[in-house]
């Protein structure tokens, strides 16, 4: 698992059909392809200001993302 931009993590969504979202009622952060029901679509600039604010950093492992 390496550590990723914003940029490459826009990449590698795109080809995945991952779009950013957070928890309702929560700032859990994650990647979806449908953020209907329990997550509702956040924007890449509020993704950002949210891994900053809690020194969180996004990670690729094979494709996959995560939010650490």
């Amino acid at each position: 698992m390496k550590e990723i931009t914003i940029e490459e993590a826009k990449k590698v969504a795109e080809r995945r059909s991952l779009k950013p979202a957070r928890l309702k009622g929560t700032e859990i952060l994650n990647f979806v392809k449908d953020p209907a029901g329990r997550y509702e679509e956040i924007s890449w600039q509020e993704l950002e200001a949210l891994v900053k604010k809690h020194g969180r950093r996004i990670n690729e492992d094979n494709g996959w993302l995560k939010i650490l």
